[in-house]
This record gives C-alpha cells, structure tokens and sequence, in this order.
C-alpha cells in the first residue's frame, strides 16, 4: 500500500509538471489559445494555476516571448506540496 502510494503521488506530480511545462512552452511561443488542443491545455492547466494567480506578473520579454509565472510557481508550489506530503507519510506509515 506504502509503495502505491508514494508511486501515484510521484505520477501524478510528474503529469502536472508536464502539463504546466507544455502550457509554460505554449504561452512563450504565443500559440493560438483558440486551437483546440491549446485551448484544452489552457483549460486543464487553468484549474491548476488558479491558486498560484497573481503571485507574481506575466514576464514579457521584447523580441522572446512571455514567461507564465504563474504556472511556473505552480510548479514548484505542486513540487513541494508533494515532497512535504511525502516525508509526512515516510514520519507516519510503518515500514
């Protein structure tokens, strides 16, 4: 049950980063949000970033593109919520 777990949490933040990486991706090339599978991106990662929204401004950079800090923050947010929810698990459920 104990490797279970600590597998499906590692999946599951390995699957958020990817889908918050691939939105970081799309946003800094400008892709069009009203493409289909971009706006479905947008959607599923929108209901990810939404606690992490407003943190910190879109960074524009002239002639580059648009870093998406926000989803950047959700990022690492999500990678130490996992990480903190693990060692409590590893302190609390028997070897």
């Amino acid at each position: 049950m104990k490797r279970f777990v600590f597998s499906f949490l590692k999946e599951l933040l390995g699957l958020v980063e990817i889908l918050l990486v691939l939105r970081i991706v799309l946003r800094y090339f400008g892709a069009n949000p009203y493409a289909l599978a971009v706006k479905l991106l947008y959607q599923i990662t929108g209901f990810l970033i939404y606690p992490f929204k407003g943190i910190f401004p879109d960074a524009y950079f002239s002639g580059f593109g648009l870093i998406d800090l926000s989803a950047l923050s959700a990022g690492f947010g999500y990678l130490i919520l996992v990480l903190v929810v693990l060692k409590f698990l590893r302190l609390f459920v028997e070897k």
